[in-house]
C-alpha cells in the first residue's frame, strides 16, 4: 500500500490517538466536523479496529497545536483520508497492545511509533460497528440547545464587531467618523478601507456600524460588473485553455449536433452567518475559527500579518453547514484585524446576511459547450465538450498572496488573485466531471480559466461538476431522443464501467422508469462518477410542470464502497441533492454596477422544507471496496435529472440555469 497523504505529515500512531485519560480513547484528527456527520463515522472507524466501546471514543477538537495537518475538509476525501489513516493507526495501537491495554502502553512506552501501513486489519466480515447505523453523535447537544456553535460562545471579558462593508467592489472610503455617540462602543477603528466598530454588546455593535455606513464616503469606482453582462464577461474574458482529455481520432468537423448549457453565479446561502473569534495576549495570537482549512487559515493570516506562523493558534469551533469555501476565514482575518486594537480582550466578529451574500467567495458562472456525432446505428461516435468560468479556488494559501477579504481592503494589502483550479489528477475545478465516463472512442475536452475575476469566486459544493454533468447528462438526454432511444438505455449502450451499471439499472428499477404518467409529468435521470474516481451515483427526478416547475420525488442508487454509516451516507446524498435541486431550479446571484443586490432571502430564494419531495435511497454496498466520500456524488446528478424530467414533462430543453419560469419560457422559444 502507498502512504497514504495524510500519515506522511503525521506518521506516529500519537499523532491520531490519545490514550493519556484511562479508559478514554482521544481520537485526533485534522478533518472539522459542519454538519457531514464524520466525527460519526470517524468515531466508528477506531471503535471498530481498537475493539472499544464506542461510548469510549471521544473525538478531540481540531486546533493547529494538537491536530494533524490535514489542510482542508473538502472534496469528499475526509473518510477517504482521515478514515484510513485513523484505521491504520488503531490497527496498529491494537497489534502493539494485544496482551496488555492501550493505557499501560502510554504510561510504560507510549505511543511514539510509526503507524504500520502494512498492517492487518479487521476484516469487514467481522464487522460490528462500521457498516451499522449509528444516530449522529453531535445531535443530542444540539437538540439540546447546548452552546456547540461558534456563534453561541461567551468567553470572559468577550468584546463584539461588526465591519464596515463597501457599498460596492473597487470602492474606497475616503472619509468616516472616528468617534461613536454611544457609550457601548469601545472603539471605531480604521485601516485603509477596512473600518470595524467594536462594543460591548452585540446590538450596540449593529446599530452603530449601520450609523457609521451612513456617514462614511467613498470613491466609487467606473465600469462595475453587472451579470446581466454574464454570457459577454464569460465569452470575452482572458482565458488559461488547455486540452486536458484527447482520445482517438477526434474530428471536430465531424460534429453534428452542438448544445451549449450554463450556470449563473451562485451562493453558499448557509442558514446562519459566520463567525470568528480572535484574541491577542502579548505577542500570542488566539483563534477561534469555523474554518474548514486551520492550517492553511494560519499560513495565510501568517503572511497578510508578517509573522511566524508559531505566534498563531487556531481552535476549530463548528458553525453553520457550508460544502466549500464560504467566508468563515474571512471573518476569523476580520476579528484577528479587530482584537489587535483591544489587547487582552476576545472579539468576536459575525456577518450580517448581507455581509454572508454579498461578500462570501461565490460558485462562478459557467459555460459548457458540447457536440457530438451518431453513426447509422445510433452510437456517439465523436464528442467534444468546452468549458469556461472563472478557477474554483481562492482558499486561503492557494495563490501567490493571502486571499483573505480584508486583506484587500487594507492599507498595505493587495487585490485578491484570480481564482486557480486544482489540477485535473485531483479531481480539477473548472474541469471537474468534464471527461466522459462513458465509452466515446474519439473525444476531446477543453477547459478554460477565466483570468479576470470581477467579483470572488472559490470552492463550492462539487466544483465544475454540477455543471459538467448536468451537460453531459442532460446533451446524452438529448442525443437518445434524438435517435429514437430510452435514455437508460442508451446511457447502458455507451458504458462499460461494472459499478456505473449498477446504479444506473438500480435507479431504473427503484423508480419503476418507464411507468405512465399523468400529463405535465416526467422522469429524467442524470448519472455520474464524482471526479471520475470516487463514489458512483444516479439519481430518477420525477416532476411536474404546470405553473411551475415542481420535484415531486427523487430516486437515488449510490455506490461509495465499504459503507461506514448507512445513515450518515444517506444524509450526504439527500443533503447534497437537495441542494442540487435549490441551485438547478431556483439559485441565481444578481450584480448590478458592482453591488449584489440579491442579499436577503425574498431576493435570493432556497429551497423550503415545503419544496422538500419525496426521496427514495438505495446504496449498494461493497464492504471488500475501499471507502469513497458520500458529500458531492449527488450533485450533478439530480442537477440533470430534474433538467431531463422538465423535457419528458413539457417536451421543453432548458440549458441555463436555473430552472425558473423565465428560462423556461426562454427555453420555449
Amino acid at each position: 500500500m502507498t502512504t497514504p497523504e495524510s500519515l506522511i505529515k503525521s506518521p506516529k500512531v500519537s499523532d491520531w490517538l490519545d490514550f493519556s485519560i484511562q479508559g478514554v480513547v482521544g481520537i485526533k484528527t485534522g478533518k472539522v466536523e459542519f454538519g457531514q456527520g464524520i466525527r460519526t463515522a470517524l468515531t466508528q472507524i477506531v471503535s471498530e479496529e481498537l475493539r472499544v466501546d464506542l461510548g469510549a471514543c471521544q473525538i478531540l477538537i481540531t486546533e493547529t497545536e494538537v491536530s494533524p495537518d490535514e489542510s482542508f475538509t473538502a472534496g469528499s476525501l475526509s473518510i477517504q483520508d482521515s478514515g484510513l489513516a485513523l484505521r491504520l493507526a488503531s490497527a496498529t495501537a491494537y497489534r502493539v497492545a494485544k496482551d496488555s491495554d492501550y493505557w499501560q502502553v502510554q504510561l510504560t512506552s507510549g505511543w511514539n511509533i510509526d503507524v504500520e501501513i502494512e498492517v492487518w486489519t479487521k476484516n469487514s466480515s467481522d464487522y460490528t460497528i462500521v457498516g451499522h447505523d449509528i444516530n449522529n453523535l453531535e445531535l443530542a447537544s444540539k437538540l439540546a440547545g447546548q452552546a456547540t456553535f461558534i456563534q453561541d460562545q461567551r468567553f470572559d471579558g468577550l468584546l463584539f464587531a461588526r465591519v464596515l462593508r463597501p457599498p460596492v467592489r473597487g470602492a474606497e472610503l475616503i472619509s468616516m467618523p472616528s468617534e461613536s455617540s454611544s457609550p457601548s462602543v469601545i472603539k471605531i477603528i480604521r485601516n485603509g478601507s477596512f473600518a470595524a466598530v467594536i462594543a460591548c454588546d452585540e446590538y450596540s455593535a449593529i446599530d452603530a456600524v449601520e450609523k457609521l455606513s451612513e456617514a462614511a464616503k467613498w470613491s466609487i469606482p467606473a465600469n462595475a460588473f453587472n451579470t446581466d453582462d454574464v454570457n459577454t464577461f464569460l465569452n470575452k474574458s482572458a482565458r488559461d485553455s488547455q486540452i486536458v482529455h484527447e482520445a482517438g481520432a477526434f474530428n471536430d468537423n465531424a460534429i453534428q449536433m452542438r448544445a451549449t448549457y450554463s450556470r449563473p453565479f451562485i451562493s453558499h446561502a448557509s442558514i446562519g452567518t459566520v463567525t470568528a473569534i480572535a484574541q491577542w495576549d502579548d505577542s500570542k495570537l488566539k483563534i477561534w475559527s469555523q474554518s474548514q482549512g486551520i492550517y492553511p487559515l494560519r499560513s495565510d493570516i501568517a503572511r497578510a500579518l508578517k509573522i511566524d506562523e508559531a505566534e498563531i493558534s487556531i481552535s476549530h469551533i463548528e458553525g453553520a453547514g457550508c460544502y466549500g469555501h464560504n467566508g468563515a476565514d474571512d471573518v476569523a482575518f476580520d476579528a484577528v484585524l479587530v482584537a489587535r486594537e483591544v489587547p487582552g480582550r476576545p472579539v468576536l466578529v459575525t456577518w450580517s446576511r448581507d455581509d454572508e451574500l454579498s461578500w462570501a467567495p461565490f460558485g462562478p458562472a459557467m459555460q459548457a459547450e458540447l457536440g457530438a456525432q451518431l453513426d447509422d446505428t445510433g452510437a456517439i461516435i465523436q464528442w467534444s465538450h468546452l468549458v469556461r468560468g472563472n478557477g474554483h479556488s481562492t482558499r486561503p494559501f492557494t495563490l501567490p498572496t493571502p486571499s483573505l477579504l480584508a486583506y484587500s481592503h487594507i492599507a498595505d494589502g493587495q487585490a485578491i488573485p484570480a481564482a486557480g483550479d486544482p489540477p485535473m489528477p485531483r479531481g480539477g475545478g473548472t474541469g471537474r466531471n468534464s471527461i466522459p465516463l462513458y465509452d466515446f472512442k474519439n473525444a476531446k475536452v477543453v477547459t478554460e480559466r477565466l483570468l479576470e475575476m470581477p467579483i470572488r469566486t472559490s470552492a463550492m459544493r462539487a466544483l465544475g461538476a454540477h455543471l459538467n454533468v448536468f451537460a453531459i447528462e442532460s446533451f446524452l438526454d438529448e442525443l437518445a431522443f434524438t435517435s429514437g432511444q430510452d435514455p437508460v438505455e442508451f446511457r447502458l449502450r455507451h458504458l462499460s464501467d461494472s459499478r456505473g451499471r449498477d446504479v444506473i439499472e438500480k435507479v431504473a428499477q427503484i423508480s419503476r422508469w418507464g411507468q405512465k404518467l399523468k400529463d405535465g409529468a416526467g422522469q429524467g435521470i442524470g448519472f455520474a462518477r464524482y471526479k471520475n474516481k470516487g463514489a458512483w451515483c444516479a439519481v430518477v427526478a420525477q416532476v411536474e410542470a404546470e405553473e411551475s416547475l415542481k420535484v415531486t420525488h427523487l430516486w437515488i442508487a449510490v455506490d461509495v464502497g465499504l459503507v461506514i454509516n448507512p445513515n450518515g451516507v444517506k444524509n450526504q446524498i439527500e443533503g447534497g441533492a437537495l441542494q442540487s435541486m435549490s441551485w438547478t431550479t431556483k439559485e441565481e446571484v444578481h450584480i448590478k454596477e458592482g453591488k449584489v443586490v440579491t442579499n436577503n432571502w425574498e431576493d435570493y430564494p432556497i429551497v423550503k422544507f415545503s419544496d422538500v419531495p419525496i426521496i427514495t435511497t438505495e446504496i449498494i454496498s461493497r464492504p471488500k471496496m475501499p471507502t469513497l466520500g458520500a458529500g458531492e456524488a449527488s450533485i450533478g446528478p439530480t442537477g440533470a435529472a430534474i433538467a431531463n424530467a422538465l423535457h419528458a414533462a413539457i417536451g421543453v430543453r432548458v440549458k441555463q440555469m436555473p430552472l425558473t419560469y423565465k428560462n423556461i419560457v426562454a427555453g420555449m422559444e
